[in-house]
C-alpha cells in the first residue's frame, strides 16, 4: 500500500497510522517509517494481509491531533495507492457542554 499525503491540505502532518477495524494496531511509528518529514509526502507499507483497514494522519503531538482518516479494503495480493486529500479531513470534535 502506498499512502500519499496532500501536503497543501496537510502541511503539518507528521505521523501515519494504519489500523484494522477493531483498532488493532498494524503499523506503529518506529516499526515502519511512518513518521513524515516536512518534505515527505508518501509512505509505502508492504506485506499486509487482505482485509479492511483504516489509515489515520496525525499532526505533531499536542499540536494538531487527528488530521484525516480514511477506510479501505485490501484484496489478496493487491497493490493500492491511497491518497489523503482535503476531503478526508477529520471534522473538529464537538465541545462538551458543561
Amino acid at each position: 500500500v502506498e499512502i500519499h499525503i496532500d501536503r497543501q491540505a496537510f502541511p503539518n502532518a507528521e505521523e501515519v497510522f494504519l489500523f484494522r477495524p477493531q483498532h488493532e494496531v498494524i503499523v506503529e511509528p518506529g516499526s515502519v517509517s511512518s513518521r513524515l518529514d516536512r518534505g515527505k509526502d508518501s509512505i509505502e507499507i508492504h506485506d499486509l494481509p487482505e482485509g479492511a483497514y483504516q489509515v489515520q494522519l496525525k499532526g505533531a503531538r499536542g499540536r494538531g491531533g487527528l488530521l484525516a482518516r480514511r477506510s479501505f479494503r485490501l484484496g489478496r495480493g493487491e497493490k493500492l495507492r491511497l491518497e489523503l486529500k482535503a476531503e478526508d479531513r477529520e471534522a473538529p470534535a464537538r465541545r462538551r457542554r458543561r
